[in-house]
């Protein structure tokens, strides 16, 4: 494949090679002269190209061309999906009347808002300006004064001038900065497409220091080919959010700087270049110069097309006079000019510009730029140094073979060939056959050993070295597959690769790592302090800079050698006790010892002794009761496994439990306990007893095939146990193992007429996932969100939400493990059905059951006073925030007011998409849609509900109150039911929660 022509600006055949692209162009290099077909042409280098796009503009033969994303938006739009348009603030000026036809015409096939570039313009000067204002008492070397408003130039700086990186004011640009506004501020949610003159802005989009805001960079003239005039005539929509003056003049060049300079004095030294000639570029160099550092302006502005983003080379021709244009930003300044001429205080200037942006945080808007610059062309040894061991030829006998196979004279003729990109490795044949010896020694992922590498090499360390103790370490990453499920295989490998490069940087130049497949991990180091110290001050492994927001942990086994010790007996014992401690908060440790041998001996005890234990009927079922949470009410209980050994013993279920599910074993036990809890239902019905739901556990190995189907269709055909008396719980464990068959398998479950309850609700990273791909009857929480003894903190809000979203999924709702009061009160207030725990009743045999059963007594659930939980509002305003999550798709309508105590007057503050439905105001923006919203109220519904929020702050209740309403559109009166909550208060200001019936 040609190396060159593949940019995004490209060379067709038209070309006749004038040379004037590479005279007039800045980058030596990035015009190429190529041979094909013996005719000469000049193609382009897209690895030095800064993608400017001068030379379309100049080139007279029509032989240069840019590839952009329209049709790939166009198709997008054609297929439904969502998305949003960002217009170049040029747009306006070049299409004057058409904008808003164009504008109609896309809404009318699909766009669903469109946004002014120039109001991000605004955002990019705020934060240019607040970063000029407090960072100009610093010295002038650790000042940036060059505006980040042009994608060439960053191309430029980036690749060719990165002393001059730090120079670049870390603000995004105007397109970035409208694109972070819409998505954070507005909650647009949409894919974003840029549409503009510039072909560099594209670099801009798949940047990855812009955050993936946009997706599709289309250019005007691209647009416009493929949209006929006459589709779009007689169409007419509006922009969803304008800009105002300053972002009106920033296509024409310097306007970025002039204004960021209103609002500092007038003395100040402005710069505004066009072009990345040497002269230009070394006006910016002064800067660096200490000798010269009084030379260095407030601010400069460098653009790459000679008029601004007026004359980008993707504009298309069918525009007015740039003379026009000119006239028209002209006006604007005149009127900026105007609106400042009296504001002699600047900072009263500033405060009032800036209050514009008063909401915004700072660093949402913040660019950092990337040195991706180069070694000049030519090829030095240290490349070709490079390229041998890439070659695997680590020797100078393999680097002088010199066969000529590869058609060069050479082994140093194909490494030029390669620097250049005249050739590929792959067709040295020495190369390859070793690249084959490798692959089999060397992990391709992670580029440590691989097991066989690692067994060889350590046999010869231990080999050369009998006197020393060596340390071998096993490990293996915690929930690496939900590190997967979360964020991917790409991330997940990058972790590997992490990981493996921490352990490599332990062990040193005298130890060795491999890994063994998986998560899976293997060290060999003296067993020194030293080494033991590396080893555990190692708490956790930071993934944040590859996106991975979990703690990442391992579980290490640690075997110190003995004499004459083997390498894969050192590997297995190391392996046997990793698994004893496991902690998803930081690496864990265990080390070989007798005590872990003795563990291995009583597991393999215990393994040998499950089936006869079956057989003797060791194995009993145990009831734990469940309770009504309002009315004390038995309602039902759990079936538990107990081994009771011949000699009275009761083995710990947390420790047969394990070895059960390790050895297999636990299939076996699933279906004695559902055999036994089946019969024992018949019983009781025989008897004349009313049963209650018995609910049974399928453990995740059972889960695993669809065998267990088939024994509980056949526990039902011989026992004839009415399907309401069993229900059947399984854990997110098992929903994690097996994702793609559980849910069919469930299915198959419920239609036999059984409940399927969820056990250990939030337990997990996975938890929303299975609930949203399985179908379940029961949700049984995991009481860690509330786990103490009185526990009304934040995990309560969590609870609060889990329990609102069970309703609304129709699910009935168990608490378990609850030993407390106030656990069970504030269970109760928030709408949980059934309890389950030691407050009121421990585990017992099936006699002590029967006789409850018989009587069902029903349980104490004394009221007891417990101080409202009050949820902070800062969490409903992160996105990653789990009262977030739950406001925005798990409830139903919601809205979060702000009532000043002192004004005694409320407003929205945030509303989620379902309220906003509810009103039909999906189609504004946030700020139209809270306006609109007051219209909507009648004044006696909205005096009416300030008195129910004054006397929920007052009470500390909930409150409910009916409320009329006018439909926003259609102007239809309707009531509505809302249930207020009181939040946190701050200063004066004081927030409260209300959900939305009818």
């Amino acid at each position: 494949m040609d190396r060159f022509n593949n940019g995004l600006i490209y060379t067709n055949e038209d070309c006749i090679a004038c040379n004037k692209c590479i005279n007039q162009c800045a980058i030596l290099g990035a015009n190429v002269s190529v041979f094909k077909d013996g005719v000469s042409h000049i193609k382009i280098n897209a690895d030095k190209c800064n993608n400017c796009g001068k030379c379309i503009n100049l080139c007279t033969q029509n032989a240069r061309h840019y590839r952009d994303d329209t049709e790939a938006f166009l198709k997008a739009l054609e297929n439904g999906e969502k998305i949003s348009v960002i217009f170049a603030p040029s747009f306006f000026l070049l299409y004057k009347d058409r904008a808003e036809k164009i504008i109609g015409y896309l809404k009318d096939h699909g766009v669903e808002k469109v946004y002014d570039g120039g109001f991000g313009a605004e955002i990019a000067i705020w934060a240019s300006v607040k970063y000029i204002k407090e960072t100009q008492n610093l010295p002038r070397d650790q000042r940036a004064f060059i505006a980040n408003a042009c994608p060439s130039f960053i191309n430029v700086a980036q690749k060719y001038h990165p002393f001059l990186l730090r120079k670049i004011i870390p603000v995004h640009s105007p397109l970035l900065c409208t694109a972070i506004y819409a998505h954070k501020y507005l909650g647009d949610t949409n894919t974003f497409a840029f549409i503009g003159p510039c072909v560099a802005k594209k670099d801009e989009i798949t940047s990855e220091e812009t955050g993936g805001n946009i997706k599709y960079n289309v250019t005007f003239a691209e647009l416009l080919d493929k949209i006929p005039r006459s589709e779009y005539a007689r169409c007419k929509g509006k922009v969803d959010l304008p800009a105002n003056n300053f972002g009106k003049i920033l296509p024409k060049v310097g306007s970025f700087a002039f204004s960021i300079a209103q609002f500092f004095p007038r003395g100040e030294n402005v710069m505004d270049l066009v072009g990345f000639s040497k002269e230009n570029i070394d006006k910016l160099y002064m800067a660096l110069d200490t000798s010269n550092e009084e030379l260095q302006p407030l601010v400069a502005d460098v653009m790459g097309c000679a008029d601004g983003c007026i004359n980008g080379p993707g504009r298309g021709k069918d525009i007015p006079d740039l003379n026009y244009i000119f006239t028209e930003i002209g006006k604007v300044k005149k009127q900026i000019y105007e609106e400042e001429k009296d504001a002699i205080d600047l900072e009263k200037s500033w405060k009032r510009f800036s209050h514009n942006f008063k909401d915004l945080i700072p660093s949402d808007f913040e660019r950092k730029y990337r040195n991706l610059s180069r070694q000049p062309f030519h090829v030095p040894q240290a490349s070709y140094d490079e390229i041998f061991s890439d070659m695997l030829k680590n020797t100078p006998k393999k680097q002088n073979l010199n066969c000529g196979s590869c058609g060069y004279s050479s082994c140093r003729e194909m490494a030029t060939a390669i620097a250049c990109g005249y050739n590929k490795k792959e067709n040295c044949i020495h190369y390859m056959n070793d690249l084959m010896t490798q692959r089999l020694m060397v992990d391709e992922e992670t580029g440590l050993m691989s097991r066989i590498a690692f067994v060889k090499n350590a046999e010869e360390l231990l080999l050369n070295n009998p006197d020393k103790i060596f340390l071998f370490a096993v490990g293996d990453v915690n929930k690496l597959r939900v590190i997967n499920d979360l964020y991917g295989y790409e991330p997940g490998s990058s972790v590997l690769k992490m990981i493996g490069a921490i352990l490599k940087q332990i062990c040193g130049e005298s130890g060795i790592v491999a890994r063994l497949g998986s998560g899976m991990f293997c060290m060999c180091l003296e067993n020194s302090v030293e080494n033991i110290q590396k080893l555990q001050q190692l708490k956790v492994f930071d993934c944040n800079s590859i996106g991975i927001k979990i703690p990442v942990t391992m579980r290490f086994g640690l075997y110190m050698t003995e004499t004459n010790d083997t390498v894969t007996r050192a590997i297995d014992r190391a392996s046997l006790c990793m698994d004893k401690k496991v902690s998803t908060i930081q690496n864990t440790f265990t080390v070989f010892t007798s005590e872990v041998s003795d563990n291995m001996y009583r597991e393999a005890e215990l393994t040998s002794k499950m089936q006869k234990a079956l057989d003797n009927g060791e194995f009993k079922v145990w009831f734990q009761p469940q309770y009504s949470a309002t009315t004390g009410e038995l309602l039902g209980a759990e079936a538990l496994c107990r081994w009771i050994d011949d000699s009275g013993k009761i083995i710990s279920p947390g420790v047969f439990i394990p070895i059960a599910e390790k050895n297999g074993f636990i299939r076996h036990l699933d279906k004695e306990i559902w055999r036994i809890a089946f019969s024992k239902v018949r019983q009781w019905i025989d008897e004349g007893i009313e049963p209650i739901p018995i609910s049974l556990n399928i453990s995740r190995i059972s889960l695993q095939t669809d065998a267990f189907i088939y024994v509980i269709r056949r526990l039902g055909d011989e026992f004839k146990v009415p399907e309401e008396y069993i229900h059947f719980e399984i854990t997110e464990s098992a929903y994690i193992s097996e994702e793609g068959a559980l849910s069919e398998r469930i299915e198959q479950v419920r239609k036999l007429g059984y409940q399927i309850a969820m056990d250990d609700f939030g337990n997990g990273y996975s938890s929303l996932n299975a609930l949203k791909d399985l179908n379940f009857d029961i949700l049984k929480l995991d009481m860690g969100f509330v786990r103490g003894t009185k526990n009304t903190d934040k995990g309560s809000a969590i609870i609060n939400y889990v329990i609102h979203m069970a309703q609304s999924l129709n699910l009935k709702t168990v608490a378990e493990g609850v030993e407390f009061d106030e656990q069970a009160d504030f269970l109760r207030s928030v709408g949980v059905n059934i309890i389950q725990g030691f407050l009121y009743s421990k585990p017992m045999p099936e006699t002590d059951f029967y006789d409850l059963l018989k009587v069902k007594t029903h349980a104490d659930v004394k009221e007891h006073k417990v101080p409202p939980e009050i949820m902070e509002v800062k969490n409903f305003f992160d996105p990653d925030s789990i009262e977030n999550k739950m406001f925005e798709i798990f409830i139903g309508p919601a809205v979060i007011f702000e009532y000043d105590e002192k004004e005694q007057t409320v407003n929205v503050v945030r509303m989620n998409k379902k309220f906003i439905q509810r009103f039909n105001l999906q189609n504004l923006a946030i700020p139209d849609a809270k306006k609109q919203l007051k219209k909507c109220i009648e004044k006696d519904s909205a005096n009416l509900f300030i008195q129910t929020v004054q006397k929920a702050m007052e009470t500390h209740a909930e409150q409910t109150i009916s409320t009329q309403h006018i439909q926003y559109k259609t102007k239809e009166k309707f009531s509505l039911k809302l249930t207020v909550n009181e939040m946190e208060s701050v200063d004066q200001k004081k927030y409260v929660y209300a959900l939305v019936e009818g």
